[in-house]
């Protein structure tokens, strides 16, 4: 075997997931655009904290050059039901950008191809999530879909790293946006002293646990289920893993020293992704989210970085956003078990869709017997 050749293999376990954690985060510090959930401090507050990882074995894909770890991918592979799943580890929410870190060389896409093609042989079913469109794992991926799902969203984008002062980004805002901030900011201060606040050790819990509170009121009160519950402990650990204890990054608006508005966001070289947001629903006629997001924004531009707005697409992100790119979610079927299970939730979701139009164009009253009634 030449020195220079490229081999692909499996660490499996936890302790040798765990052993891997130095070559990890020295290969991230060698890729210059590294995602945060591509680092092992991340996969590692997952693997504490991810409900999937009870039961599961990691599985992580590593590619070597001349013994030097040049690329991994983290998995869970779990039994669900008749089929087993390689599910791409994460925090939870299946929000965050993912796909494998490789370093950068001339060979880039090559060891991806090969990464992914190891992956696909881990279980019946591969689920890759938020990959940006037209970078290396997407690429490969589509390659080997067959049978599968490709599943698309969008994410906005605020480039400040292309403007050379924060005057020439607001100039692209549009004028009746940054009056309305400044006139909900005033209100605002007129009834107490208003604070923009980036957490510190002393203040993450209590921040974190209130915007994470917060944000469960929000879901129960629109009856939607989120991975909410295992969160806070995930953070908890990220936290404490980060090698400069800044991640993730708590962005709080408050007035008279309570929170009125948060953010939960993950820092990386070039960018600042924003997950979680939260708001005191006494003051939403004050806009507090749209006061803390220019104060990010600032934050942002000051330290050179650009701001993502997450996944979930809604028009206040579009008004402050300058940029936008595809990501791609994936579920491909690796065997003809896989096949089996793709092909049986196509068939489900052909015959749900008349009954999900019925239940939407159903009058109130009768939806709450109707949803029960397709759950039995």
């Amino acid at each position: 075997m030449a020195d220079d050749e490229t081999t692909i293999s499996v660490v499996g376990g936890r302790d040798e997931f765990l052993a891997l954690g130095p070559e990890w985060t020295e290969l991230a510090l060698r890729v210059p655009g590294f995602q945060l959930p591509q680092t092992f401090e991340w996969a590692h507050a997952s693997v504490q904290t991810n409900p999937l990882a009870r039961g599961a074995t990691i599985n992580c894909v590593v590619a070597r050059r001349a013994g030097v770890l040049v690329g991994v991918w983290g998995f869970f592979v779990f039994k669900r039901g008749f089929y087993s799943v390689a599910h791409q580890i994460g925090c939870g929410s299946n929000e965050e950008f993912g796909g494998p870190l490789v370093e950068v060389c001339p060979e880039t896409q090559v060891i991806v191809e090969a990464i992914v093609a190891r992956a696909l042989t881990l279980a019946d079913v591969l689920q890759a999530f938020c990959l940006l469109e037209g970078e290396f794992a997407d690429v490969a991926l589509q390659r080997h879909i067959g049978i599968g799902t490709r599943f698309t969203e969008v994410a906005l984008e605020a480039p400040l790293r292309s403007y050379p002062t924060w005057e020439e980004y607001a100039q692209t805002l549009s004028t009746s946006l940054r009056s309305s901030v400044r006139y909900k900011t005033k209100q605002l201060q007129k009834v107490g002293n208003l604070t923009f606040c980036s957490a510190n050790d002393d203040e993450f819990l209590s921040d974190i646990t209130w915007i994470l509170e917060e944000k469960q009121r929000w879901l129960d009160l629109r009856k939607k289920h989120h991975w909410l519950s295992g969160s806070k402990e995930f953070w908890i650990c990220l936290r404490k893993f980060s090698k400069d204890g800044t991640n993730p990054e708590i962005f709080t608006l408050k007035l008279d020293g309570a929170p009125i508005a948060g953010f939960i966001c993950v820092r990386d070289n070039t960018r600042i992704v924003f997950l979680i947001t939260a708001f005191d629903p006494n003051y939403s006629n004050r806009s507090p989210g749209i006061i803390l997001i220019e104060n990010c924004l600032r934050y942002s531009f000051e330290r050179k970085l650009d701001f993502n707005f997450g996944m979930a697409h809604y028009d206040y992100k579009e008004r402050w956003s300058g940029g936008r790119r595809n990501v791609f979610s994936y579920s491909i079927a690796c065997t003809q078990i896989g096949v089996m299970e793709i092909a049986r939730r196509r068939v489900k979701s052909t015959a749900m869709w008349p009954v999900r139009k019925l239940v939407k164009m159903a009058p109130s009253s009768w939806k709450i017997w109707l949803k029960s009634a397709l759950r039995r």
